[in-house]
């Protein structure tokens, strides 16, 4: 079956690049219909930043393609200010069949809970490119 075949391209580990906000290295486990996604990458304002958020991943139809969601947090630098904050995920990932890469688009809404809760909010998006290694 090809969905069968595309999504055992994705065992394990994959390591790409995201750019968005942040743009930077993404790693991702996949573990069964799970997985735990995780990088480090700069902003846009200038500030640096790594996450990791742990997904929740359903098919769409007969395709490799999945639609996920999840939470996590991130931490780092943003306008000069150390920040720690909540996310909430929400992306869509499609896996080419017979090549190990695939490929995402996310949007994250994060919220900050140290320097000022419920005043800083923001929803960042993103798009990347991944290897998949078998």
């Amino acid at each position: 079956m090809a969905t069968t075949e595309a999504f055992s391209q994705r065992n394990n580990w994959a390591v790409g690049g995201r750019f968005g906000d942040p743009s930077g290295i993404t790693v991702k486990k996949y573990m069964g219909r799970n997985a735990l996604d995780m990088g480090v990458g700069q902003l846009l304002d200038d500030g640096l930043m790594i996450y990791a958020h742990y997904l929740w991943q359903q098919q769409i139809g007969q395709e490799p393609i999945d639609w996920y969601f999840g939470i996590g947090g991130q931490a780092g630098e943003r306008a000069d200010r150390g920040k720690l904050g909540a996310d909430g995920v929400l992306g869509i990932e499609y896996t080419f069949k017979g090549a190990p890469i695939s490929i995402f688009a996310d949007g994250v809404l994060y919220m900050e809970l140290i320097d000022d809760p419920l005043n800083e909010v923001d929803l960042d998006f993103g798009l990347g490119i991944r290897y998949n290694f078998r």
